[in-house]
């Protein structure tokens, strides 16, 4: 039963929801595993639909229309800058951060419009990218959406969320080339 203050979000916002035949209501808590999710969102996006995830908790529904890099011919090209990576315990942006200090990181992506080249050039362009098992992904959501809630309240500028569900991926740099 919902209590009285029980508010609905909408990500990456409300607009996006207008279309329902562009996704379709997937349960987190019905996969296996993370992967088994990932194959999900990825088959989705191959037929041209996004998954929508509906998540509550005792003071609001979250509705995040999420995505991932791949389930198409090709990734898209999107510049790492624009990429905030977070798992159940970290966040990587340039360097690694504890996952204590969301607010602060997601914030300077979000209102950076640019300025910094080594951040988001915009809130649309930014992606979080998150990375965990299946266990503590509605939590980690959840914290997400709460935090970037918190950071829309005090911000002047028009700020949305874009939630990506990934493999982890490594980057490996490619070997030192070798003197002749």
């Amino acid at each position: 039963m919902r209590k009285i203050n029980h508010v609905e979000f909408y990500y990456p916002n409300k607009e996006e929801f207008i279309e329902k035949d562009k996704y379709k209501l997937v349960d987190i808590k019905t996969f296996e595993n993370y992967n088994a999710l990932i194959d999900s969102v990825e088959n989705l996006k191959y037929s041209s639909k996004q998954t929508f995830l509906k998540l509550e908790d005792e003071k609001a529904t979250y509705n995040i229309l999420a995505s991932t890099f791949f389930g198409q011919d090709y990734p898209p090209i999107i510049k790492f800058k624009n990429i905030l990576s977070i798992s159940s315990d970290s966040i990587l942006k340039n360097s690694k951060y504890p996952i204590d200090s969301l607010k602060i990181v997601l914030k300077r992506d979000l209102e950076n419009f640019g300025r910094n080249d080594s951040l988001s050039d915009s809130p649309k362009k930014l992606i979080v990218s998150i990375t965990t098992d299946l266990h503590n992904l509605e939590n980690l959501i959840i914290k997400i959406c709460s935090t970037f809630n918190e950071i829309k309240t005090t911000s002047t500028d028009s700020l949305q969320l874009n939630l990506q569900l990934n493999k982890r991926l490594e980057i490996v740099p490619p070997p030192p080339k070798t003197l002749k």
